[in-house]
């Protein structure tokens, strides 16, 4: 049985297999060319998770002015199923 801490991980690794892996990779460093790297990231590093999480609920357009790789990160992932849950789960 797994409860807890270890529960929320085990989903959050579930969510991001099914719907951040194809932008971010498998080891979550990113995929070659403009997407950033979670693990080094200075927003990621730098704000509270709660912040974290609502900057991958609301994504980021190309226009946004504060995008920096030229490349939109689209609302909870692009993944219409996801709940609001699932990128809480990532971020933990």
């Amino acid at each position: 049985m797994v409860c807890g801490r270890h529960y929320q991980l085990f989903r959050g690794s579930v969510v991001y297999d099914g719907t951040y892996i194809a932008c971010h990779s498998p080891d979550n460093i990113g995929i070659p060319g403009p997407r950033n790297d979670w693990k080094t990231n200075k927003f990621t590093k730098d704000n509270p998770d709660a912040d974290v999480v609502a900057f991958v609920k609301q994504g980021r357009p190309t226009t946004d002015t504060d995008n920096t790789i030229g490349a939109s990160m689209p609302t909870m992932g692009g993944n219409n199923a996801l709940t609001y849950k699932g990128p809480a789960d990532v971020i933990a």
